[in-house]
């Protein structure tokens, strides 16, 4: 799936929210894992993600590369999580001006010193997209 780019106050605003939902800390890595293959997904299939109909779209895509039954439960409250929030009431995104947070980036072309960064988190990512069958 295509690597997303959440921006930054969003993934603020989701990790308060997964504290405040009492989501274990040492689940938070996995849920913003989720998040982020939900909108590569939505964004590679043309699925609205604030629409009702993509997270079951997500989730059979993940069944169909043969995902756990809890893995597949993981993903779908942490999507739920966003949604329920920030979908359904878009007043509590922090936005800054002429951009729209629910419209997931792409990551593209980044400065050195972030390019290194993305590096490191884009192949620890494709370990995870392997372990957890997740490349297409």
């Amino acid at each position: 799936l295509q690597m997303i780019k959440i921006p930054t106050q969003i993934q603020q605003q989701y990790d308060h929210l997964l504290t405040k939902k009492e989501v274990a800390p040492h689940f938070h890595p996995h849920y913003k894992k989720w998040l982020r293959f939900y909108l590569g997904f939505c964004s590679k299939y043309n699925h609205p993600a604030h629409s009702p109909s993509s997270l079951p779209s997500f989730i059979q895509k993940l069944t169909d590369k043969n995902q756990s039954e809890n893995l597949r439960l993981q993903a779908q409250h942490a999507v739920h999580l966003y949604c329920s929030e920030f979908i359904s009431n878009p007043s509590k995104l922090a936005t800054q001006a002429h951009s729209n947070p629910l419209i997931p980036t792409p990551i593209t072309n980044a400065s050195h010193s972030e390019s290194n960064h993305q590096s490191t988190h884009h192949n620890r990512n494709t370990e995870v997209n392997d372990y957890y069958g997740l490349t297409d």
